[in-house]
C-alpha cells in the first residue's frame, strides 16, 4: 500500500510539473503576441489621436471662409514617418459639435486635452512655417502682412488662444470647487485625505492643468485653500507644523510633482503667515521695549528653527540649507542689527543696577578723589576740621547720617553681582543662538566686556578705592578720634568681592568658554589674568595697609599703656642671679595689646581665605614681631620688670601661634625674641655663655648687645667688659 501510494504521488508531481512548463510556454506566447499587438496598435492609436485632432484644427480653421485651409500643407503637419493625413469635408467636426465639447463641465478633462495639444501645434506653424512675418514679401518672406495666409494664422490662433484660456480658467475653477469640498474635511486635527471621490477629482484636474502654462495658479488655489482654518490657536508655529505634515500626505496623493508643490507651500508658509506674525510681535507690540523686543526676537527664531527640525523630518525632499535660506530671509534684517541693540540693553541694565543698589544706600558716585584725605573729606561732605571715623549708635542723628557714609559696604554679591550675572547669562544664550558661528565669539567679547566694565571696574574697583580711601584716613585720625578701634569695612569688601569672583568664574566658564574659538582662547586668557591681576594687586594694597593700621593701633596702645615701672618698679630685685621667689604677671599693656590683636585677627579670618588670608597673617605677623621688639628695646628692665617682661613675652609668643596659624616663620621669630628677653634675668657672669648657646648663637652680636644693655646692672655688674 505504501508502495503504491509513493508512486501514485510521483505521478502527480510530474504532471504538475508539465503543466506548470505549458502554462509558463503559454504565457511567453500571450506576451509576446501582446507586444505584437501594442507595437501595431501605438502607431495607429497616434494616428487615430492625430486625426481627431486634425479634425478640430479643421474647424477652428474653417470658420474662415476665405482662408486656405493650412492644414492640407504637408510639409508642416505630417512626420516622414507617418502617411499624410487628409481632412475632408465628411470628416470634419460640426461646428456644433465643437461648441458641445467646449462648454460642456461633463467633457471638461477631454476639452482640455484636446485644446492644450492644438495650442502646442499652432504655436508650433507659427514657429516653423512663418519664420518672419514682418515686412514687405520677398523670396525670403513670402509672407506679409497684407499676405491672406499669414491673416489665416493669426485668426486661428487667436480662436484656439480664447478656447484654450476659457478651458483653463473652468479647469481652475473646477480645481478650486473640488479643493474646496474635498479638503473641508481635512482642516481639522485629526482628519485624514477628506472626500475620496473629490480627492480623485482633484487628482485628475491637476494632472490635466499641468501642461498648462497657468497651472501654478491651481497650486495657489491650492494652498490658500489648505490654510483656510488652518491657524485656530495662538500657537502659529504648532499650528503650520501640523498644517504641513497634513498637507505633505495630500500633496502627495493630488500632485505629479510633490517635491516641487511642497517647497512651494513651505515657502507660501513661512512668507506669509509665519513671516506676518514675526512683523508683528517685534514691530508692533515690542517697538517701544527694548527687553521685550529681544526676548520675543529670541523666542520667535528659536520657535522658526524648531519648526525646521521638525519640517526636516517629513522627508519630502526638504533639506537643511532650504530651511536656513528661509530663516535668513525671514530674520536677516532683525539679526544684522541684533548684537548693537543686545550690548546697548546690556549696558542699560547694567547701569540700572547700580544706579538703583547705590541709591538704596543714599550714596552719590563721584570720581575717586586723589588728593588724599582733603579731597575725600570734602566728596562725603565732612568738614576740613571735624574728625573722620565711623559712627557709633550714641552718636546724633546728624552725625550719624554724614559719617554713616563710612561704614556703607558698596559692594553687593547678592542685588548687583546677581541681578549682572543673571542677565549676562541670557545675553549669551541670546547670542549663542542669534548669531551665526563665525560672530558668536567676537559678540560674546562684546558682551562679556560689558560685564567687566560695569561690575569689575564701575563697581568692585570703585568700592575697594573707596575702601583703600577708608584706610588711608583711618590710619591718619585712628590715635586721635577713635577711643575704641573701628570697623574696618574693607575686609568685608574683600571678601564679597572673592565671592563675586568665583560666580564670575561660574559664568565665565559655562557660557563663554564653550563657544571661544581656539585662536580666541588665549586672548580670553589673558583678559581674565588681567582683571584679576588688578584687582588682586589692589586688595593686597588695602591688606598691607590694614596690616599697618594694626600694627600702629598696637605700637599706640603699647606706648599708652606701659609704664616704665611695670618693668623697673621701685624697690625691685637687681639682675643679680641670686635666688628669688614672685607672683609677676603681665603688665596691662600687654594684656590689652594681646586682646585687641586677637580680635582683629578674628575679624580678619572671618572675612578672608586664602592666599589673601596667608598673605595677611605673614605681613601683619612680621610687624607684630618688629612692634614688639622695638617697644622692649625702649625700657630698662631690673630683675622683677624683667621677670613681667618675660610674662609679657610668653602671652605674646602664645598669641602669635594662634594669631598666625603657627606660621614657622613667625614662631622663630618669638621664638628668638624669647631668648632674647632671657638675657635680662639671668646671672650676669652666665650671660656670655648663654650668647654663645644654640638659642642665639646664630643672632646678629649688636641685636643681642642692645637687649644686654637694657638690664638695670648693666654698668654696676660690668657686663660690658664681658664682652671685650
Amino acid at each position: 500500500m505504501i508502495i503504491g501510494a509513493g508512486k501514485k504521488h510521483q505521478n502527480i508531481l510530474h504532471k504538475y510539473q508539465d503543466l506548470d512548463d505549458r502554462i509558463n510556454f503559454v504565457a511567453n506566447k500571450v506576451i509576446h503576441l501582446g507586444d505584437q499587438l501594442e507595437s501595431v496598435n501605438t502607431p495607429r492609436l497616434r494616428l487615430m489621436e492625430a486625426r481627431k485632432l486634425f479634425k478640430y484644427y479643421s474647424e477652428f480653421l474653417s470658420e474662415q471662409s476665405e482662408t486656405p485651409n493650412p492644414v492640407n500643407r504637408e510639409a508642416s503637419l505630417t512626420d516622414t514617418n507617418i502617411p499624410t493625413i487628409v481632412v475632408t469635408n465628411k470628416d470634419k467636426v460640426s461646428k456644433e459639435d465643437k461648441e458641445s465639447i467646449f462648454k460642456d463641465p461633463n467633457q471638461l478633462m477631454e476639452a482640455a486635452d484636446i485644446i492644450q495639444k492644438l495650442h502646442v501645434i499652432s504655436q508650433e506653424i507659427v514657429s516653423n512655417d512663418r519664420p518672419n512675418t514682418k515686412g514687405p514679401p520677398n523670396d525670403k518672406n513670402p509672407f506679409s502682412s497684407t499676405d491672406p495666409v499669414k491673416n489665416a494664422y493669426d485668426a486661428t490662433l487667436a480662436r484656439v488662444d480664447l478656447i484654450y484660456e476659457q478651458v483653463e480658467l473652468s479647469l481652475i475653477e473646477a480645481f478650486v470647487s473640488a479643493s474646496a469640498t474635498g479638503l473641508a474635511s481635512s482642516l481639522p486635527e485629526g482628519a485624514q485625505d477628506g472626500d475620496g471621490g473629490e480627492m480623485e477629482r482633484m487628482r485628475g484636474l491637476v494632472r490635466t492643468s499641468v501642461n498648462f502654462k497657468n497651472y501654478y495658479r491651481c497650486v495657489d488655489a491650492f494652498m490658500e485653500q489648505c490654510q483656510l482654518g488652518a491657524f485656530y490657536r495662538q500657537d502659529i508655529f504648532g499650528d503650520a507644523l501640523i498644517l504641513c505634515k497634513r498637507t505633505c500626505k495630500l500633496i502627495e496623493n493630488i500632485f505629479p510633482n510633490p517635491q516641487r508643490v511642497y517647497s512651494k507651500f513651505i515657502i507660501n508658509i513661512f512668507q506669509g503667515k509665519i513671516n506676518d506674525h514675526i512683523q508683528q510681535i517685534l514691530e508692533e507690540k515690542s517697538a517701544n521695549n527694548t527687553e521685550l523686543y529681544l526676548k520675543n526676537l529670541h523666542e520667535l527664531y528659536t520657535k522658526t528653527q524648531n519648526l525646521c527640525d521638525n519640517l526636516i523630518d517629513v522627508k519630502m525632499g526638504i533639506d537643511e540649507q532650504f530651511l536656513s535660506r528661509l530663516i535668513k530671509n525671514l530674520f536677516g534684517r532683525y539679526l544684522e542689527k541684533y548684537i548693537n541693540i543686545e550690548i546697548k540693553f546690556f549696558q542699560g541694565k547694567c547701569q540700572t543696577v547700580l544706579d538703583a543698589f547705590y541709591s538704596s544706600l543714599h550714596h552719590e558716585k563721584k570720581p575717586i578723589p586723589t588728593g588724599g584725605l582733603t579731597d575725600f573729606k570734602r566728596m562725603i561732605g565732612v568738614g576740613q576740621n571735624e574728625p573722620l571715623y565711623i559712627y557709633n549708635e550714641s552718636e546724633p542723628d546728624a552725625i550719624k547720617s554724614r559719617h554713616k557714609k563710612m561704614a556703607l559696604l558698596l559692594v553687593s554679591d547678592d542685588v548687583v553681582c546677581k541681578n549682572m550675572l543673571e542677565d549676562i547669562k541670557i545675553s549669551l544664550n541670546r547670542n549663542k543662538k542669534l548669531s551665526t558661528s563665525k560672530a558668536a565669539t567676537n559678540n560674546a567679547f562684546l558682551i562679556y566686556d560689558v560685564l567687566v566694565e560695569y561690575l569689575f571696574v564701575q563697581h568692585l574697583e570703585y568700592a575697594i578705592d573707596i575702601e583703600l580711601q577708608n584706610l588711608l584716613n583711618i590710619d591718619s585720625n585712628l590715635n586721635k578720634y577713635y577711643p575704641d578701634f573701628p570697623e574696618v569695612t574693607f575686609l568685608r569688601t574683600l571678601r564679597t568681592t572673592t565671592r563675586i569672583f568665583h560666580k564670575v568664574e561660574e559664568v565665565h566658564d559655562e557660557y563663554l568658554t564653550p563657544i571661544v574659538s581656539r585662536d580666541r582662547s588665549d586672548s580670553l586668557t589673558r583678559k581674565w589674568r588681567k582683571w584679576r591681576d588688578n584687582l588682586e594687586s589692589k586688595a593686597a594694597a588695602g591688606l598691607e595697609r590694614f596690616a599697618q593700621t594694626l600694627v600702629s593701633r598696637a605700637r599706640y596702645t603699647l606706648t599708652a599703656l606701659q609704664k616704665k615701672v611695670d618693668f623697673e618698679p621701685k624697690g625691685g630685685k637687681e639682675n643679680s642671679g641670686t635666688s628669688y621667689t614672685t607672683e609677676a604677671a603681665k603688665s596691662p599693656a600687654c594684656q590689652a595689646v594681646v586682646t585687641f590683636m586677637s580680635q582683629q585677627v578674628n575679624y580678619v579670618k572671618g572675612n578672608l581665605d586664602g592666599k589673601n588670608l596667608d598673605n595677611f597673617l605673614m605681613e601683619l605677623g612680621v610687624e607684630f614681631h618688629r612692634t614688639i621688639l622695638d617697644h622692649f628695646l625702649n625700657y630698662t628692665f631690673n630683675l622683677t620688670g624683667a621677670i613681667t617682661a618675660i610674662c609679657d613675652i610668653n602671652e605674646y609668643r602664645n598669641t602669635a601661634k594662634d594669631c598666625f596659624d603657627n606660621l614657622p616663620l613667625i614662631n622663630n621669630l618669638f621664638d628668638s625674641l624669647k631668648s632674647l628677653v632671657n638675657l635680662l634675668v639671668v646671672p650676669p657672669q652666665n650671660i656670655k655663655q648663654i650668647c654663645l648657646g644654640d638659642d642665639l648663637v646664630n643672632m646678629d652680636r649688636t641685636m643681642i648687645m642692645n637687649f644686654v644693655q637694657l638690664r638695670a646692672d648693666y654698668k654696676s655688674a660690668k657686663i660690658n667688659a664681658m664682652f671685650r
